[in-house]
C-alpha cells in the first residue's frame, strides 16, 4: 500500500508537509528508502508514492506548526549514543544523519540542526574539562553556542557549581535539556544569541566550534573578549578552521578527535583547546 503526497522538505513550511510518525522504525529499510526519496525530491509538488509502513505522515501547514515542536523533533529524528571521544556522555544524535541534514538544508524555515552532531571542538573541550576538573570545579560556568549541551554536561560532571548553556536554536535548547537529564546532571538551558546578547555572569565561559564562519568568528571573539573583560576565564576549542583568531588565543592542549564525515572532511580532526589571552581582553587593553 502506498500514499500519494506532495513532497517538500521535512521540517519545511509549504502546504502538504511530512513528518515522521512517533514510533516509526527509523532503522528499517522502508524508512530509509522513503527518507532517501524525500531527500532527492525536495522540489515542491513533485508527486511520490511512499509506503505507509515507512512511518511518514503528511500534515497541513497549520497542523505541522502545532505538532512539530522542538521536543517532537527530538523524539522523531534522534537516537541516543555515546560520544566517540567522550564516552562518559551520551547525546541525542541524528538517526539518519546524511538524509536529515540534506532535508533540513533544503528547508526554507529552519537552520540546519547543528545540535544533532558531536562536533570536533565540542568533543575536545568536553574532554579537556573532564580531564582537568579544576578548570570548572566549584565555579559558575556558561557554555555559549552550546548545541547539544555536550560541553555544559562535561562541566556539570566535573563539579561546576552551576552551569548555564545557551544557544540560538530552539531545537538545541530542547536537546540540551533532554541530554542533561539523560546524563544525570543539572544544566540550565536558555535561548541565547552571542551576536546580540550580553555575556552571562560566569567564572568560566566555554565555547566549542564558534569560529567556522567569518562573521560568526568575529562576533564570537567580540563576545568572548567582553566576557573576559567581566572577569571570566574563557576557553575555546577549534579544529584549525580558517577564521580562528589565533593572535588572541593561547593553546592549552591538542587532541585527535573522531568525527562524522557527514559534517567534516575526514574522520579524525586535529583540535586545539585554547585560553583567551587575558591581557587582550577589553579592560586589560585600556589600562
Amino acid at each position: 500500500m502506498a500514499v500519494d503526497v506532495t513532497c517538500v522538505p521535512f521540517y519545511g513550511k509549504r502546504c502538504d508537509i511530512q513528518r515522521i510518525r512517533k514510533g516509526a522504525d527509523v532503522t528499517s529499510s522502508a524508512f530509509r528508502g522513503a527518507l532517501a526519496a524525500l531527500t532527492a525530491a525536495a522540489t515542491p509538488r513533485k508527486r511520490l508514492r511512499l509506503p505507509v509502513k515507512a512511518g511518514i505522515e503528511f500534515l497541513g501547514n497549520g497542523q505541522y506548526l502545532r505538532v512539530m515542536t522542538p521536543e517532537a523533533l527530538l523524539r522523531t529524528t534522534c537516537t541516543r549514543e555515546a560520544v566517540p571521544f567522550v564516552g562518559e556522555i551520551t547525546l541525542l544524535v541524528a538517526s539518519q544523519p546524511t538524509g536529515l541534514w540534506d532535508i533540513w538544508s533544503a528547508s526554507e524555515r529552519d537552520a540546519p540542526p547543528f545540535w544533532v552532531f558531536p562536533w570536533a571542538g565540542g568533543q575536545a573541550l568536553a574532554r579537556y574539562v573532564l580531564d582537568n576538573p579544576r578548570t570548572v570545579r566549584g565555579r559558575y560556568v556558561f557554555d555559549v553556542a552550546s548545541g547539544s549541551g555536550l560541553v555544559a554536561i562535561a562541566a556539570a560532571k566535573a563539579g561546576a557549581a552551576s552551569v548555564v548553556a545557551g544557544d540560538i536554536d530552539p531545537g538545541a535548547v530542547a536537546a540540551i535539556r533532554a541530554n542533561a537529564e539523560a546524563n544525570g546532571v543539572t544544566v540550565t538551558a536558555r535561548a541565547f544569541d552571542l551576536m546580540t546578547d550580553d555575556p552571562v555572569q560566569a567564572d568560566v565561559v566555554l565555547a566549542g566550534d564558534v569560529f567556522y564562519q567569518r562573521e560568526l568568528a568575529s562576533a564570537a571573539l567580540a563576545f568572548l573578549r567582553r566576557a573576559a573583560g567581566h572577569g571570566a576565564e574563557v576557553l575555546a576549542a577549534d579544529p584549525g578552521r580558517a577564521f580562528v583568531p589565533a593572535a588572541f588565543l593561547s593553546p592549552l592542549a591538542r587532541y585527535q578527535v573522531p568525527v562524522s564525515t557527514t559534517i567534516e572532511d575526514k574522520p579524525v580532526k586535529d583540535v586545539t583547546v585554547y585560553r583567551l589571552a587575558r591581557e587582550l581582553a577589553p579592560e586589560a587593553e585600556s589600562t
